[in-house]
């Protein structure tokens, strides 16, 4: 979270959207289990992108083995948000 607000301070996404923005988050780890704190990050995602939690989603998945992300030396995450329109 630190990365995004030093990039994009909170609540700013949602003040330029006219329409409802969204951030969707794929998190690719064999470990640690995510379910667990799937909430707990979309809430925490929500409040630095100053949108409603409703509005975030949080996905994690595992490589099956393959690769370095599967022998579990990192950790990779794809983050989008899509904002629409913009403030007048």
């Amino acid at each position: 979270m630190l990365i995004l607000w030093r990039v994009w301070p909170p609540g700013n996404i949602g003040a330029l959207a006219t329409a409802k923005p969204v951030g969707e988050t794929t998190v690719m780890a064999e470990a640690p289990r995510l379910a667990p704190h799937i909430e707990a990050m979309r809430a925490n995602m929500a409040e630095a992108l100053g949108i409603a939690v409703e509005r975030v989603s949080v996905k994690a998945t595992t490589l099956e083995g393959m690769g370095a992300l599967g022998r579990r030396e990192g950790i990779a995450v794809l983050a989008v948000a899509t904002v629409s329109g913009a403030a007048a």
